[in-house]
């Protein structure tokens, strides 16, 4: 079956940052707050170790589990930085955290299984999920309850078709933290009903002020059918190197394995010589980046509420403000029209909500510099102003 008639859409974030990197191409200047990575160069660490090896002409096929003492490295990095004890044999390596989420679904799913997912989720979720033939439930929450999510609604949703539940944390688009007592009732509902958890974790070193991220694989009584996915590209800055790792029992790690390598084969030897240089420097790599993403937050954040007429809260986690569109003070205007009249006539670049779940809000991705979100919402400023008034002649 062709690939529109399952009826997958393009990724939103992707299309959006496709059009600012155009018109940047073209020589016009370009506020691009759609772009989902920390906008860091590489470590030097990371860059030096990887040039080196490479002159050794040491280029070759590496295992479809990953590299031994990358799988190692990940173990101890994951249960000494998140308190879990997993071993070896419970570890994989994967061209990337998204890939791994892919991977995972299709292993779990079979025709028309049904995944549950919570809104406002990443954009990419509901369409991998369809690509593998199973169909995405949402469950809603809200900004009004601090994206608190109510198992009592969990449970009401679960039927014979569930077959899994997804979870982000810390999550894209909103930078919510499940609580302790709110992660451990989501997994024991999972384990009550019997459903596969795929805790999608990428986002776990990038959490501020005095928030606390908690694994899910801190309990070892749900690894059974737990799915945790990790990755390089936000904890240590490395989005293009296309590397992550899947922590769960051994028997789903000898079934991904599988998976990956009569598909992928495996994940680039080099991408995983510049993880190994990473985890082996993870606490000052992860630590700098945290301290300048947590510092454009607070710039994002202070320079919005100067500007605009509703002011929002700092985001506990991630790269991320999800902004309704009426905070900006525009009335009566969904995220995807605002979004594309704001690149087009502004060449400032946001992400729409829709695709996460939410058409009332847009996501701004506080990645890039200080200097560009200062100057980027100020655009935006101007052009809201514009706007109203172009909007009140109508």
């Amino acid at each position: 079956m062709l690939l529109y008639n399952k009826n997958i859409q393009e990724s939103s974030t992707l299309k959006i940052n496709t059009i600012a990197n155009k018109k940047k191409n073209l020589g016009e200047t370009v506020y691009n707050f759609s772009v989902g990575e920390p906008v860091i160069d590489n470590s030097k660490i990371i860059v030096d170790n990887v040039c080196g090896i490479l002159k050794q002409n040491r280029a070759k096929y590496p295992p479809p589990v990953g590299v031994n003492e990358l799988v190692d490295l990940a173990k101890e990095w994951f249960n000494n930085n998140f308190n879990c004890h997993y071993n070896n044999k419970e570890v994989m390596i994967t061209c990337g955290g998204k890939y791994a989420i892919s991977l995972s679904l299709q292993a779990v799913l079979d025709h028309n299984d049904e995944v549950i997912i919570i809104s406002p989720y990443w954009v990419s979720y509901p369409e991998m999920i369809k690509i593998f033939g199973g169909q995405p439930k949402v469950l809603i929450t809200s900004e009004e309850d601090s994206w608190y999510l109510d198992v009592s609604k969990l449970e009401k949703i679960i039927n014979s078709k569930t077959k899994a539940i997804i979870i982000n944390n810390g999550s894209n688009p909103t930078g919510h933290l499940f609580a302790q007592e709110e992660l451990e009732k989501i997994l024991e509902c999972a384990h009550k009903h019997n459903l596969y958890i795929i805790s999608d974790e990428v986002y776990s070193g990038l959490t501020f002020d005095d928030n606390v991220f908690i694994s899910s694989g801190l309990y070892e009584k749900y690894k059974e059918k737990l799915i945790i996915v990790q990755s390089c590209s936000k904890n240590f800055g490395m989005t293009g190197w296309r590397v992550g790792m899947i922590f769960s029992s051994q028997e789903i790690i000898k079934c991904l394995t599988v998976l990956q390598s009569q598909s992928i084969t495996n994940t680039s030897i080099v991408s995983q010589w510049a993880a190994i240089e990473a985890i082996r420097h993870a606490e000052g790599i992860t630590e700098d980046i945290r301290k300048t993403i947590q510092k454009r937050r607070d710039v994002f954040v202070e320079t919005f509420n100067e500007l605009f007429p509703v002011k929002i809260k700092p985001p506990q986690s991630t790269l991320y403000a999800f902004v309704k569109v009426s905070n900006l003070g525009v009335v009566n205007k969904k995220s995807d029209d605002f979004a594309e009249d704001l690149i087009d006539r502004a060449n400032v670049a946001v992400t729409p909500g829709k695709d996460f779940g939410d058409d009332n809000y847009i996501r701004f991705s506080f990645g890039v510099s200080e200097d560009e979100i200062k100057k980027g919402l100020n655009v935006l400023k101007k052009f809201v102003d514009n706007y109203n008034q172009h909007l009140s002649c109508e």
